[in-house]
């Protein structure tokens, strides 16, 4: 590269930092946004449905989340933009196939998709993944979108079990009183079953 005389090379260093730091400092803008809304969802008694709606808008396209080994737990968009192959016989997302980021994935049977995928880490190790299908090349953006939306996905996952395991100790102690004969006569136990769901 041949600068004029005239040109400092502190000059033109200057401004081609600007330029990176003006971009970086939008994206983390972004990204933070994306962040506290996602984080509102949950915070307003939301759960997996509502997140993948809200990051389908954030990126246009198909967007899953899915138990390590591929099961569907929710889903939204257009799932014509996810390749027919891309999943198995049962419904589940072929994980094999995709790693985690943004490429380009080329099946066996000539498909291809853009595809985004980042994990979903709680405190007892990965629970599943967030994907997203495009209609585009996804950017360094969507991918930092996607992992925001795995944070997100993770406190909803553990919000879940947390509920699940309160429900099973109610169920568990219902039964045992149930089968030991102290839990009331029939017009108690009969609308409390109802309420956890047993006939």
């Amino acid at each position: 590269i041949e600068l004029p005389d005239l040109v400092g090379f502190d000059d033109i260093l200057t401004d081609c930092l600007s330029v990176i730091l003006e971009r970086h400092g939008a994206t983390l803008e972004r990204s933070d946004e994306v962040h506290r809304a996602l984080v509102g969802i949950v915070l307003e008694g939301g759960g997996l449905p509502e997140l993948v709606v809200e990051v389908t808008r954030l990126i246009d396209g198909f967007v899953i989340v899915t138990t390590p080994d591929g099961r569907i737990l929710a889903k939204a968009g257009e799932s014509a933009l996810a390749p027919d192959s891309a999943f198995d016989a049962t419904g589940r997302l072929i994980v094999e196939h995709q790693r985690y980021g943004a490429q380009e994935v080329h099946y066996e049977d000539g498909a291809s998709a853009f595809v985004a995928a980042a994990p979903i880490v709680a405190a007892q190790g990965e629970q599943g993944r967030i994907a997203v299908f495009g209609i585009r090349a996804l950017t360094p953006i969507d991918v930092t979108i996607l992992e925001r939306s795995a944070t997100v996905a993770a406190l909803a996952l553990t919000k879940r079990q947390a509920i699940a395991a309160v429900e099973s100790k109610y169920q568990g102690d219902f039964l045992r009183d149930l089968l030991a004969g102290r839990a009331g006569g029939a017009e108690h136990t009969l609308p409390y079953s109802k309420a956890l769901g047993w006939d």
